[in-house]
């Protein structure tokens, strides 16, 4: 047969052995993890039509909200994760959405906006927050999904990693 099955495993090692070879070939050894050690798992919400990947090791997901918009994932740490989802009724521009994401007495230390998303990051007291908003064109219909990821800054190390998943892992679903 000219096609076999490959185990997910092999698939996923592959990147880091190829890594090793070609480091070997430069005369040093260096592996970079090509993904960290977190266990993710995925939050769907069916009323907004998006989904977002979580570290189930460490957020715990709470209930959905009564308005079926988003889920508060939160940590013993104190640090959380909020999702939600909204149709932008009153055509607010990505500008106004991402100065919404955050406290105004916040310090923003880094601001991206391009043609369909807003992130900001910075502090907020003794708190790290990294927030990403998402519009969706539309008319009427159009519909903006964001997070929010807060975190103790003493805790940086574990969830600046976490937040730069995140921003790659806020998706439409398919309809």
């Amino acid at each position: 047969m000219l096609f076999r099955k490959i185990p997910l495993v092999a698939l996923l090692a592959l990147p880091i052995v190829l890594a090793a070879a070609n480091a070997q070939a430069a005369g040093s050894i260096e592996i970079t993890p090509v993904s960290d050690a977190r266990t993710w798992k995925i939050y769907a919400n069916v009323r907004y039509n998006y989904s977002i990947c979580y570290p189930s090791d460490l957020l715990n997901p709470g209930p959905e909200s009564d308005n079926g918009d988003g889920v508060l994932f939160t940590a013993p740490s104190g640090a959380s994760l909020r999702v939600w989802g909204r149709y932008n009724v009153t055509d607010e521009s990505l500008t106004a959405l991402a100065a919404d994401l955050v406290d105004r007495s916040a310090s923003i230390t880094y601001r991206r906006l391009t043609r369909t998303t807003a992130t900001v990051s910075g502090r907020n007291g003794d708190e790290i927050f990294y927030a990403r908003t998402a519009l969706e064109p539309g008319g009427e219909t159009a519909t903006v999904r964001s997070f929010i990821l807060t975190y103790p800054a003493a805790e940086a190390t574990i969830y600046d990693a976490v937040a730069t998943r995140l921003s790659s892992c806020l998706r439409v679903l398919p309809k």
